[in-house]
């Protein structure tokens, strides 16, 4: 909408300090009614003018304490705000019930369910999002890693049980989104859960229609875990077959129980991911031994690769299922009452897959100071597979580690790339073990390396220590020990840490922590770049024609600066937007950051750009590019300048005016109209200072500075201090809408352009 030229709209990616990427550009305050309101309003009109039953959110409507623009809170420390969103969802669902009935409701849980019905903690939001027959839909289940099996379906399930018991409907995505694995597929299916994806590997056609055909019996809401199956029954055949954590028991439509016995002939990979995920051969000769079977008023064998259903009886107790290729299901009615549910109790370990924050499906919350930490567990650790190989240990944290022998090849075990984007000191623990630790021979070597892509001639290198440990430095063979490194790390690229294996002894790798120890001051920071220089020969050239740059932020058209640019003899209008990668920072979509296309440049224009992505060499780069002759016009809006410290580091050098962070918006109030320009008022503005010796051009009627500008070595720079928010009462205009505003920019332009 942004590029089409839409001019209520903004399109930017926001800066990270925890590294990553937040695909969403601003989070709405729900805490307050009359925002949820509208939200939900949109919900209403959408089913209303469509006729949509229902909505899937990637992120919805949730209430949370967060700073305003001014720095205070939008809502008391101690807000129950687990009632606040309990009341927003029963509010959501009876309003877009009102207008169509059944209206449904789906939501990304972005975490592990790991709550206890036996405990009954369940957050209450979670319950109420589950009730009603939402959709919980677990995207982390994407991510396993390569876990065993049954250790990834006793997730599943504990997850499905939760959401069901409340009354909603589970899911997953298929593994890294890609559904063409047979088993991801049909194992959820025998857990009561859905797939998000698509089944589309071989035999997809059999999986569609059984699943449709026979769906009573994978999701019908009486179905619950049968945690004694393992004492009733006993299932033998050619093969070994997955059944236990299966076994379901539920209502029979013709009163008393039944069990529901799905059987699975499993793949040959014991792991999630991998390489053999299909069996090798049918298991066949497959019989169900029911001890104790009473009331016993009918049961069928359901084949789901044929969609067929047909009746068996047991002799002496014994179904005989006979082949099963790869799922087939016992289905028995008895008159017998059903046992009572048995809920499991709470996990313990690790969770599955990324966190919520690393999904993008919840805001971060607010802290105070810079903090970094992160643990990297075998499953996310990358490379490394010719060297080590990723293999279960119960003493490992997550039940796995990286492990290298001796009869095997030397070198990178595996490594990670972080983001921390904190410049400071940062310490690597690592936990490993030996075999054998009596031999006086070297086993591992620790270090980390960092990747620079900006161009920064003269900026020299970062501490960063390396350890060589021999199997003789640990105290005991065969138990995980912690060792540390520590190193430096600035403000741009990424650090990868890792492990080299030497060889001598079996050594095992289980996990790695990074902590940051000591944030830089912004004195260390600036002293790392004192070496920075440009490249020889470097200069601006005069070529006729007047080019402008516009870096495009939020909100960026209502400014109206192509209007602006439209009245200037001989302009040349380039238009970019940024996006934020946590090893490169913020880039231009389309356009380099870097010496030489800058230098082509006579001004650039940056609307309300958030430049806290930029690192500080970025910056000397553009202050270079300005000395040399350049004009640099900053819009004002919530994402630049001082608010949220957005240009706290490098920017002060070239700025003319003195910021007031972190938080330096404020409302007007009354509205501030302009000097000489009628009804025009800017509603909310930085509280900005003018530096010495800089000239205020465009001021409030009270002498507010607004328009604010000096020279800078042979070049030009200049701030706009207002902001496009906020609403014109009765007798004002918005600035941004008069042609009065549309001349000062213009104006301003020519000014930077030396004109």
């Amino acid at each position: 909408m942004e590029k089409s030229g839409y001019p209520g709209s903004g399109a930017f990616q926001v800066f990270l300090p925890q590294g990553g990427q937040n695909w969403c550009s601003i989070w709405y305050d729900c805490a307050d009614a009359e925002v949820a309101d509208i939200g939900i309003g949109e919900l209403v009109g959408s089913a209303r003018m469509f006729g949509f039953d229902g909505v899937r959110f990637d992120g919805e409507f949730w209430a949370g304490r967060y700073q305003r623009l001014d720095g205070s809170w939008n809502v008391e420390e101690k807000a129950d705000l687990e009632a606040m969103n309990v009341a927003l969802v029963k509010r959501m669902k009876q309003q877009c019930w009102a207008t169509k009935p059944g209206y449904l409701f789906g939501y990304n849980a972005g975490t592990d369910i790991t709550w206890s019905i036996a405990l009954d903690n369940t957050p209450a939001t979670f319950r109420e999002k589950c009730k009603d027959d939402g959709l919980i839909a677990n995207e982390a289940m994407a991510f396993p890693g390569d876990v065993p099996w049954m250790q990834y379906c006793r997730s599943v399930r504990r997850e499905a049980e939760i959401v069901r018991y409340y009354g909603g409907h589970y899911a997953t995505y298929a593994f890294n989104r890609s559904a063409n694995n047979l088993y991801n597929c049909i194992l959820q299916y025998g857990l009561r859960a859905h797939l998000m994806n698509a089944y589309v590997g071989p035999g997809w056609e059999w999986v569609t229609r059984s699943a449709m055909r026979f769906s009573r019996l994978l999701w019908d809401d009486s179905l619950t875990t049968w945690r004694g199956a393992a004492q009733a029954l006993k299932v033998s055949g050619s093969r070994p077959l997955w059944w236990e954590e299966f076994a379901a028991v539920g209502d029979s439509p013709e009163g008393g129980t039944r069990y529901v016995i799905h059987l699975f002939n499993p793949p040959e990979s014991p792991t999630t991911l991998g390489k053999d995920q299909l069996p090798a051969q049918p298991a066949t000769n497959v019989t169900v031994r029911w001890a104790n079977l009473r009331g016993l008023r009918q049961a069928w064998v359901v084949d789901m690769q044929a969609t067929a259903a047909a009746p068996i009886k047991p002799v002496s107790g014994a179904f005989a299922i006979g082949e099963v290729p790869y799922w087939k299901i016992l289905v028995v009615d008895v008159t017998t009452p059903k046992p009572p549910p048995v809920w499991e109790q709470p996990p313990g370990g690790k969770p599955v897959g990324p966190s919520p924050a690393e999904l993008q499906i919840a805001p971060p919350p607010a802290t105070g100071g810079e903090s970094w930490r992160t643990v990297v567990e075998p499953e996310r650790l990358g490379g490394g597979e010719d060297v080590a190989e990723r293999v279960p240990d119960p003493d490992a944290s997550a039940g796995g580690a990286v492990r290298g022998r001796p009869d095997g090849k030397t070198g990178s075990m595996a490594y990670t790339y972080e983001y921390p984007r904190i410049p400071g000191r940062y310490r690597c623990t690592y936990r490993l073990k030996v075999a054998d630790n009596r031999a006086e021979v070297p086993v591992f070597q620790l270090s980390t390396g960092r990747s620079v892509q900006s161009p920064f001639p003269g900026v020299g290198g970062l501490y960063g220590e390396t350890k060589t440990l021999k199997a003789t430095d640990f105290k005991q063979a065969g138990v995980y020990e912690t060792f540390t490194t520590e190193f430096d790390y600035a403000d741009y690229g990424f650090m990868g840490c890792g492990v080299n294996y030497l060889g001598g002894v079996p050594g095992w790798w289980d996990n790695l922590t990074i902590d940051l120890i000591r944030p830089w001051t912004d004195e260390e920071l600036a002293e790392h770049y004192r070496n920075f220089r440009r490249p020889e020969g470097l200069t601006k050239t005069d070529d006729g024609v007047l080019d402008i740059l516009v870096v495009r932020g939020l909100f960026n058209r209502l400014y109206q600066i192509d209007a602006a640019i439209q009245t200037l003899p001989n302009a040349k209008q380039s238009d970019t937007y940024t996006s934020y990668h946590p090893q490169q920072g913020t880039r231009l979509q389309g356009y380099d950051w870097d010496w030489q296309p800058i230098w082509q440049q006579d001004v650039i224009v940056l609307a309300d750009v958030e430049t806290k992505g930029l690192n500080y060499g970025q910056v000397l780069l553009l202050s270079e590019w300005v000395k040399d002759g350049g004009g640099l016009l900053i819009l004002g809006g919530p994402v630049t300048l001082g608010q949220d410290d957005n240009m706290k580091r490098a920017w002060p050098l070239l700025l003319p005016v003195e910021l007031n962070g972190p938080w330096e918006i404020r409302k007007c109030e009354p509205p501030l109209k302009l000097a000489g320009m009628g009804e025009a008022a800017v509603f909310y503005r930085h509280l900005v200072k003018p530096k010495p010796g800089a000239q205020v051009v465009l001021q409030g009627e009270g002498g507010e500075p607004l328009l604010i500008r000096h020279a800078y070595g042979q070049g030009r720079v200049a701030v706009f201090a207002g902001t496009v928010l906020g609403e014109a009462p009765a007798g004002m205009k918005p600035f941004w809408e008069t042609p009065e505003w549309v001349n000062n920019l213009a104006m301003i332009l020519r000014w930077l352009s030396g004109a």
